[in-house]
């Protein structure tokens, strides 16, 4: 009984780690890319004339012994870099991955300084240190009795 368990445990690893089918394939490389109508929807997402084309284009490529990345550069060569959902981590696409990085960076540095700079200086040296001319200074007492009065 135990190496009939055995057995049928190992079957089910098997069957778990067995290659995707086909349609799941497809509609991975469905999200990958972007449909050419509008280019604004994953294919899988969108509803089109021409996604339908593609998601039997990308099924008949599949049942012809087509790997993924095949299919991939055969669509990139048709219609460019802008057919891919995510950009590729090469060129200018990678700026799209590191800018973010650096942008927050340089705001967390740039914050991080104000704090510092806005520790370092006393309340008092925000105040003006010379004393106002004695022309202002007489005006400012005469409107501050009047405001009282």
């Amino acid at each position: 009984m135990k190496a009939m368990t055995g057995v049928l445990l190992l079957l089910l690893m098997v069957g778990a780690a067995a290659p995707a089918t086909l349609e799941e394939k497809a509609r991975e490389l469905e999200r990958q890319l972007i449909a050419p109508c509008c280019w604004r929807q994953p294919v899988a997402d969108h509803l089109s004339a021409e996604s339908d084309r593609l998601r039997g284009e990308i099924r008949a490529l599949l049942g012809e012994g087509k790997t993924q990345e095949e299919i991939l550069d055969f669509y990139v060569a048709q219609y460019g870099q802008a057919i891919l959902a995510k950009p590729s981590y090469q060129g200018f696409n990678l700026l799209a991955y590191i800018l973010p990085g650096v942008f927050l960076l340089a705001l967390g540095g740039g914050l991080g300084w104000i704090v510092v700079k806005g520790r370092q200086r006393p309340a008092a040296a925000l105040l003006p240190q010379e004393p106002l001319p004695s022309a202002y200074a007489a005006q400012l007492s005469q409107e501050l009795k009047e405001m009282e009065e």
